[in-house]
């Protein structure tokens, strides 16, 4: 349900999530097949945290006015 909640951001963020875990992989000269899992677990948390941080903040502050707006109306 989290991740799937969080489907959004996972989107919008997993690319430049993967272009920085890619880079820190080599970096540390990790393989291939740590180097991915490492993107998609960075990927899957950062989706979840933008979501929470970002997008869930967001929805509610829109919610809030438009609440706002309809008992003034």
């Amino acid at each position: 349900k989290l991740i799937g909640d969080a489907r959004y951001s996972i989107y919008l963020w997993h690319t430049m999530i993967l272009a920085v875990t890619t880079k820190v992989g080599r970096l540390f000269g990790l393989a291939p097949l740590p180097t991915i899992a490492l993107g998609i677990a960075a990927s899957l948390l950062g989706g979840v945290a933008a979501c929470r941080l970002i997008e869930l903040p967001i929805q509610a502050w829109f919610k809030r006015r438009r609440t706002v707006a309809l008992a003034a109306a």
